[in-house]
């Protein structure tokens, strides 16, 4: 059905996104049901600025000055992204709350079996 947002990879679309299989089919369904929602990968354009965004970001002397609390929800395990540039930003935010997830999580948490679902609505509820 979709293709995957990193076609080198050796790994499917499901394991870069959830690893939770019925969330995961969830996604399926409503791709088949409601073709219009399939997005596809992004285009070189998108990657091209993705990647100066977090460049230009992450060397931003104004992150040192933010006065807005920021809650990053890092999966360590995403595969899709590196988590370890989240992290790097959020150590130059001075009010920032970092809540990681480990090999129970992919890249797209939320989407995840119910205790780590649970736990990211939980610590966002907390935040908010």
């Amino acid at each position: 059905m979709a293709r995957n947002e990193r076609p080198a990879t050796t790994e499917t679309r499901q394991a870069l996104l959830t690893k939770d299989t019925d969330r995961y089919e969830d996604e399926i369904f409503w791709q088949s049901s409601k073709p219009e929602l399939l997005l596809g990968p992004p285009s070189w354009r998108w990657v091209i600025e993705a990647f100066a965004s977090t460049r230009r970001l992450s060397v931003d002397p104004r992150l040192k000055t933010l006065d807005v609390p920021l809650l990053f929800v890092v999966a360590d395990d995403d595969k899709l992204v590196d988590p370890k540039a989240a992290l790097k930003i959020a150590a130059k935010v001075p009010d920032a709350r970092v809540v990681r997830f480990g090999k129970e999580s992919a890249h797209e948490i939320l989407r995840e079996a119910d205790p780590v679902r649970n736990r990211a609505i939980g610590e966002i509820d907390i935040f908010l």
